[in-house]
């Protein structure tokens, strides 16, 4: 898995908070009446300074609407994973905020619907069978008639018991790869957020060990 991880740990020197109002609405008229309703959401957006512990330099971020509450003073620890934020963490409240990664930047695979399933087993599976029994007939004619060549009734029955035991064998095996494919899917996630949980972990380690008096460990590594 091509991860590339970086990790700051700092100490807040000024934080900043603003609240932008988000108008949302719906409404409807008929012939000159109507309703209409409108709603205000106040959505806060957040920015922080650090001094960065190993440098000293001071280095600015925007955190958007969701990250852990920090004062003047608390040591934080932010981590990036292939250059987009995955976490931040501000160890004097022991509060640990998580995002989730976009699709381009971690290689998370997606599995196979239920919906998406039923669809493939129940309709695409049979109509792709038929459609090769038909292009068989199609193609080799001579081929049904050496297999029952007394009557064309007989090429009919061969051609239903084809089809009666076909599309069932087909839809089955179609569910069987489907499953196969999702195991293998949620595996390899699965290895996925192992990585990034054992990352974090060691960036929290990294700090408590550089920069964090001996002493119980947080609540996010217990």
């Amino acid at each position: 898995m091509d991860l590339n991880f970086t990790v700051l740990h700092g100490r807040v020197i000024q934080t900043m908070e603003g609240k932008i109002p988000i108008v949302s609405g719906n409404g409807y008229t008929v012939e000159g009446w109507g309703r209409t309703n409108i709603r205000t959401d106040v959505v806060r957006e957040g920015e922080v300074w650090l001094k960065d512990h190993q440098t000293g330099r001071d280095h600015h971020f925007t955190l958007g609407s969701e990250y852990p509450p920090m004062l003047v003073g608390h040591d934080v620890s932010m981590l990036w994973v292939n250059e987009q934020r995955y976490a931040i963490a501000n160890h004097n409240t022991e509060k640990l905020v998580s995002y989730p990664l976009a699709r381009a930047v971690a290689p998370y695979r997606s599995l196979v619907s239920g919906c998406a399933t039923a669809i493939l087993v129940l309709v695409v599976a049979p109509v792709a069978f038929l459609g090769a029994m038909i292009l068989l007939a199609v193609l080799f004619p001579s081929f049904l008639h050496t297999v029952a060549p007394s009557h064309r009734w007989e090429v009919y029955g061969l051609i239903l018991k084809v089809i009666l035991f076909g599309v069932p064998l087909t839809s089955f095996m179609s569910w069987l790869l489907i499953n196969l494919f999702n195991r293998k899917v949620q595996k390899h996630n699965a290895r996925l957020n192992a990585e990034l949980q054992q990352r974090l972990s060691e960036a929290i380690n990294q700090y408590i060990n550089s920069y964090r008096l001996p002493g119980n460990l947080p609540r996010y590594l217990q």
